[in-house]
């Protein structure tokens, strides 16, 4: 596969814009990343790239192209110049765009991270570097900066999207139901959206009330609670379900196929800019979780093994407390 018609592809894919403003994007797009890719590189990041990143039909369905485009930018802008034409050097390389980047860029140094791993183990498979290296590579810790701004949803936020969904959608019922059905689920059970895609009908129990979420990250099966406020918009959108030749627990109605990842956070982004929020995708509504039920007094422990966090610190991050919450308790005590 050449190198830029595997640019183009990638942009494409990841626009959401007109045929005609894809099309231009893509080209552009392609050309900026290819001029900054050495000549030498062209025939040997395309085997890569084909083999690690586009080979696998699973990776491509779970991740989309956005994060693809992602791991490729990071190794064109990033890794490829500190790298030698024979890829021999590539810890070295990683260490160099690691120490470049600025620290608070946590999102762009774990994607370097990622891009040097995905690259070692194609490299590793062919002989071209030992497995040693592709060992160091992975015990390289990225830390997060602390003075980071975490995007919440909070309850009032919520409601407002709840609100925003009911009048937009009132003309089509079944995609009110749905829509309504996705957030609360999202806000009230604190499930990634992997969590919600994949989703089995037969994995949610209406009498134990309890949901069963597999294989989650880390390979751990998690059981959410499904409380009285979560309850009646899930019941409700079983009744419009009308789809039989799937067992995930939501499916698209414009389409009748299960949910993808990208669909799910262009319906949420488009919910927002019209409720007025201007930050979030689905992964807001997992820390709204995590600090509307801290504001409940629920254990910060049942809250951590509700999330599924092995770390404590993990879900103390989540948490968001408001200034003017902690004041009112103040004056209480």
């Amino acid at each position: 596969m050449r190198l830029n018609f595997f640019f183009k592809k990638v942009a494409y894919r990841g626009c959401r814009m007109s045929k005609h403003e894809r099309d231009h994007v893509a080209k552009s797009r392609c050309r900026r990343l290819a001029k900054r890719v050495p000549e030498g590189f062209r025939k040997s990041i395309g085997g890569w790239c084909k083999s690690m990143l586009c080979g696998s039909p699973v990776y491509a369905k779970e991740h989309s192209f956005n994060n693809i485009r992602l791991r490729l930018c990071a190794f064109v802008l990033n890794i490829s110049p500190f790298l030698l034409l024979d890829f021999s050097n590539l810890f070295e390389a990683v260490c160099k765009a690691l120490e470049v980047c600025p620290v608070g860029k946590y999102s762009t140094r774990m994607n370097i991270l990622s891009t040097g791993i995905c690259l070692g183990v194609y490299l590793v498979s062919i002989g071209v570097i030992e497995e040693s290296v592709l060992l160091q590579m992975r015990k390289i810790k990225i830390r997060r900066s602390k003075d980071r701004v975490v995007r919440t949803i909070t309850f009032d936020d919520f409601l407002k999207v709840q609100n925003i969904i009911s009048l937009f959608y009132t003309i089509k019922p079944v995609l009110e139901v749905t829509y309504l059905a996705v957030v609360s689920f999202l806000f009230y059970s604190g499930t990634r959206i992997s969590g919600l895609i994949h989703l089995q009908l037969a994995d949610c129990d209406f009498i134990t009330k309890r949901i069963l979420l597999r294989n989650q990250k880390g390979g751990k099966d998690v059981y959410v609670a499904i409380n009285a406020s979560l309850e009646p918009y899930l019941l409700n959108y079983l009744k419009i379900r009308t789809e039989t030749n799937y067992s995930n627990f939501f499916i698209n109605p414009s389409t009748g196929e299960p949910f993808t990842i990208d669909r799910i956070e262009k319906i949420i982004r488009s919910i927002h800019t019209k409720a007025g929020i201007s930050f979030g995708g689905a992964h807001a509504y997992r820390r709204g979780f995590a600090t509307y039920y801290a504001s409940k007094n629920i254990p910060i422990t049942h809250i951590q093994m509700m999330l599924g966090h092995s770390d404590i610190n993990t879900t103390l991050l989540y948490i968001n407390h408001n200034q003017n919450e902690v004041l009112t308790q103040m004056r209480t005590w």
